[in-house]
């Protein structure tokens, strides 16, 4: 082996030129070619990489590309500013002899390529040898061999990116001392992928497509035209393929940049990245994709990191491992996107595949489960990642399918982890990947078991692990018929998805109302399903009926009308939530809430504030409100249900107000935060103060009667208004809040949550996608209710 005098002193790669010996070309024994070796090699000893064979133009050689196409300094400048991974890149000698890079008589250079050089490369360097990681690149005649390597040999190759190919026989002049030129030009037509493509069937028009197609040349290019119905072949073939037409002709200027794009595409397309199903139903796109730090595996996650961050919190994670313990997900991706899209990072085992043939199957080891959680773990801490700071630590799950459920056994010991999902999987008395029912105890956290019936080969193995678990938690959750795959292929993932969702969001996100299928009975929206479950605590939501009475009570003399929604049938006391409206508003924006947490067993208080509105049932005129008299209402009730209700709970009394409401509630917490057990803030107006002076009316200030937005009031509504910070006061209180509200909010989607956050001690947030004011959309407020069930269920009760 000898160094050539392009390689480097300087920190980077280094090429070198490699002589090896060559048995399939006639009357040549041996074969040089340059390979560029990255500046780890040596120094990480353990570290593989992935291969780009870049071939050169017709009448160079093997140096051409590290003596005038800018190799080593482009490389290198590409590595340094992370535009692309290291990888290897070998440069054949294609020139001397004859000057093809194909079979043509008895000069085998296709059989060299592939029987020899290749199995050379692999054995000697430490590459990875899968399709992947491994890529052919060529300018003019090699842009030519390396399009019809890639038809040759789909298999084997991730991408191909042709520079000015030299597709197919062209008048051109070539030295006349080139004996073999007729004969190469013909090699050529004969090997021409454009007919290739043209004629092929729809067999090989699939393994194709497994190719990600470049083609790159300039628009003074004598190949422009080739290129160009290399392009339409491939397009009416259904084939994918990208092309780049950019000022430039036949020569090195061109080529010395599309080199570095193909570089950058080619370490770019080993990290795929793919839409399963639009993205989910849920409110998060999620995408699919491979993270250059954690390449054996598939991240499901939202599109929009953030988002989802701001508008759900940290976002918990389940790792899961595949059926067969393979290391594919792409039979289980349509649940696992599915689950992201709901506000989930997920990491499934092995990497990813466009289809499921387009690599070889091998298992995955089950310490890939430890692998992809130490890696999230870490990106959640290290500055700079997408991850940063986007990830619930204590928020884990495990989960697997059939043999993927033997490996989350295995690998449940790990502390890190919150809770299990078994899908069509159980031990039972088998033995299978390593795990058997002693390894039971390794759960240590709440167990769900899918099944899909006794059509499910699992279906006996489940029914014994779950007699035999007796430490933690188990449920079981079977759907009629469902069969070993269940719901794994259907939209969205079918109920597979909804119901290891409604476990997810109760373990992980603390929603309680999700329990409800597993605790309460509650499978409306799971028909030919049934859920037994053991071991729990018992149902924090009690499902009932309930009573609607009138309220009877009075502030400052005056009247408050009003009912409150008492649970029938419920044991001891209950918790209480008292419900303030908005501006001009009435009770009624109160009663959905009020119906939903009565009907789950927790008690519910509505009414008009005196004088809250122009049709407030309640004593009072409009003139004479203010949020500070509607605090005083507020606090009415409040003292009414710790005096007089005796089915009501006085330690947990939780205020809760909509709009202005929110205000008013903010108010009422901080004057009587020894009282109160929690807040809710639906919609919160919390900057009315400041409002007051910068957007209303300034008449209205001191007037003795101004219609404002519909209602008749008066300067009793700003006389101790202005100047009021309720962002101080409220700092008295140290109990739990959230506010729900939606992202298209003008009033409550604006800077005055980050400053609730700031003085509130325990503040949460809950974000309703599209959510405007007031939650006219069904939908919306829906998802509000919910909230504030959840809420409820997390920190009340």
């Amino acid at each position: 082996m000898t160094i050539l005098s392009c390689a480097t002193a300087h920190a980077g790669g280094k090429i070198e030129k490699v002589t090896m010996k060559a048995s399939s070309l006639e009357g040549v024994t041996s074969r040089d070619f340059s390979i560029l070796l990255p500046e780890s090699y040596s120094s990480d000893p353990g570290k593989t990489y992935p291969v780009l064979y870049l071939l050169h133009g017709g009448g160079g050689h093997h140096t051409d590309w590290p003596q005038m196409g800018n190799l080593l300094p482009t490389y290198d400048a590409l590595v340094s500013e992370g535009k692309i991974d290291e990888m290897i890149i070998v440069c054949p000698e294609g020139g001397e002899n004859h000057m093809i890079w194909f079979n043509m008589g008895e000069w085998k250079y296709a059989d060299y390529f592939f029987g020899e050089l290749i199995p050379y490369v692999e054995k000697n360097y430490r590459v990875k040898a899968e399709k992947r990681y491994r890529a052919v690149a060529g300018l003019s005649m090699g842009g030519g061999g390396a399009t019809v390597y890639g038809l040759m040999h789909p298999e084997l190759f991730n991408m191909v990116y042709d520079m000015s190919g030299y597709l197919r026989r062209q008048n051109l002049p070539f030295p006349v001392s080139d004996a073999d030129t007729e004969q190469r030009q013909q090699c050529v037509e004969d090997h021409n992928p454009i007919v290739t493509v043209s004629e092929g069937d729809n067999r090989k028009a699939a393994s194709w497509k497994s190719v990600r197609w470049f083609i790159d040349c300039g628009d003074q290019d004598f190949t422009l035209e080739a290129n160009m119905d290399f392009v339409k072949a491939l397009r009416e073939k259904d084939i994918p393929c990208q092309m780049r037409v950019r000022s430039g002709a036949h020569d090195w200027e061109y080529w010395k940049v599309s080199l570095g794009m193909a570089l950058e595409y080619f370490s770019s397309s080993m990290f795929m990245k793919k839409t399963v199903d639009g993205g989910g139903s849920g409110p998060f796109k999620a995408v699919a994709l491979t993270e250059r730090s954690l390449p054996d595996h598939v991240v499901y996650r939202p599109e929009n990191i953030p988002y989802a961050v701001a508008t759900e919190g940290p976002l918990p994670v389940l790792v899961f491992a595949n059926g067969g313990c393979n290391n594919t997900s792409i039979t289980h991706e349509k649940v696992l996107s599915e689950i992201a899209s709901q506000g989930y990072i997920v990491i499934a085992l092995g990497p990813m595949q466009s289809r499921l043939d387009d690599r070889a199957i091998v298992k995955a080891p089950d310490e890939m489960m430890t692998q992809a959680l130490d890696w999230i773990l870490e990106q959640n801490s290290r500055e700079g990642s997408d991850y940063f700071r986007s990830v619930d630590n204590g928020k884990i799950a495990f989960g697997g399918q059939s043999c993927g459920g033997a490996q989350v056994i295995n690998m449940a010991a790990d502390p890190r982890v919150s809770t299990y999902l078994m899908f069509n999987s159980g031990i039972g008395d088998m033995q299978m990947n390593g795990c058997t029912k002693e390894k039971l105890t390794n759960f240590h956290g709440p167990v769900l078991y899918i099944i899909g019936d006794d059509e499910d080969v699992a279906y006996e193995n489940a029914l014994k692990d779950i007699a035999r678990i007796k430490h933690v938690p188990v449920a079981f959750a079977n759907l009629t018929d469902g069969g070993h795959m269940g719901t794994f292929g259907e939209r969205f993932g079918g109920s597979f998805s909804r119901i290891a969702m409604d476990w997810m969001d109760w373990q992980l996100k603390g929603k309680v109302t999700s329990s409800e299928p597993f605790l309460s009975g509650k499978l409306d929206n799971y028909p030919g399903w049934t859920v037994s479950a053991e071991g729990f605590s018992g149902p924090v939501f009690r499902s009932t009926a309930y009573t609607v009475e009138n309220l009877v009570c009075k502030s400052a003399g005056k009247k408050i009308w009003g009912q409150v929604y008492r649970p029938k049938g419920v044991k001891g006391k209950v918790p209480l939530v008292i419900i303030g409206h908005g501006y001009n508003s009435s009770y009624r924006e109160a009663v959905p809430y009020a119906e939903a947490l009565a009907s789950h067993g927790v008690g519910a208080c509505v009414f008009d504030f005196c004088g809250g509105s122009m049709t407030s049932k309640s004593e009072g005129s409009t003139l004479e409100m203010s949020v500070f008299t509607e605090s005083a209402d507020m606090q009415a009730i409040m003292d009414k249900a710790r005096s007089s209700w005796n089915w009501v709970d006085k330690n947990k009394i939780v205020i809760m107000g909509c709009s202005q409401g929110g205000l008013v509630a903010s108010i009422t917490a901080a004057a009587r935060a020894d009282d109160i057990h929690s807040l809710i803030l639906i919609y919160p107006a919390l900057t009315i103060a400041e409002a007051a002076t910068t957007s209303h009316p300034k008449e209205a200030i001191h007037s003795d009667k101004f219609n404002l937005m519909g209602l008749d009031i008066s300067h009793v509504f700003y006389d101790k208004l202005i100047g009021y910070n309720v962002f101080d006061d409220v700092k008295k209180f140290r109990k739990p809040v959230v506010s729900i509200y939606g992202d298209r909010d003008p009033i409550a989607a604006n800077n005055a949550i980050g400053r609730a956050k700031e003085s509130f001690a325990d503040f949460q947030t809950r974000v309703i996608p599209g959510g405007g004011h007031g939650f006219p959309n069904p939908d919306h407020l829906k998802k509000a209710v919910n909230y504030t069930l959840d809420f409820i269920g997390k920190n009340v009760l």
